[in-house]
């Protein structure tokens, strides 16, 4: 019997179209605001936030070209938001070394949302989303389902977006997980 082999993933899979989601899902992916507050309205005001990992990272070659960046070193974090006790949304932020250079603080959010953080300070600004559908053996949705089993990981809707803080580039990508899907259709 021949080795199982997986297929290559397509190079490019970000779009700045939505994919096709229902409309409910959809009008969560274009949020231009915060979605620890949707978060919060879904839950009842019940928003819990899990840093599931957090280190000094080498970036991926796609990452540098997004992030205009030559350095191979950064940042990265990885939350969950969950509501009622399941995870809703699963982030990733990374962050250059020059830009963790300037804002230290960077690696020290703890459980403080970085959207809520960004807000409260001058000089920010979000780039336009860009929305891909990760299938399950994508590192990025496999992280996000790492608890569960391979054959059980479904394919994840997500969105990034670059942000300019003072001048100084990050990324910031989330997913959207079965338990929010569940919840919009409850």
């Amino acid at each position: 019997m021949e080795p199982s082999r997986t297929a290559p993933l397509p190079l490019n899979l970000w779009t700045t179209s939505l994919p096709p989601v229902d409309a409910r899902l959809a009008s969560w992916l274009a949020e231009p605001g915060l979605l620890t507050d949707r978060l919060r309205t879904l839950g009842a005001g019940e928003l819990r936030l899990t840093v599931v990992r957090q280190c000094l990272d080498i970036l991926a070659t796609e990452h540098r070209t997004l992030l205009g960046v030559g350095a191979e070193n950064g940042f990265m974090r990885e939350i969950e938001l969950q509501v009622g006790g399941e995870p809703c949304i699963y982030a990733q932020t990374l962050v250059p070394d020059a830009t963790l250079a300037r804002f230290p603080w960077l690696a020290e959010l703890g459980d403080s949302p970085l959207g809520e953080t960004l807000g409260v300070l001058d000089g920010i600004q979000r780039g336009p989303f860009e929305f891909a559908e990760l299938p399950a053996v994508h590192p990025l949705a496999a992280s996000a389902q790492r608890d569960i089993a391979n054959e059980a990981r479904e394919t994840l809707v997500a969105r990034r977006a670059l942000v300019s803080l003072r001048g100084q580039p990050l990324l910031v990508q989330e997913l959207f997980l079965p338990a929010l899907r569940r919840r919009l259709q409850a």
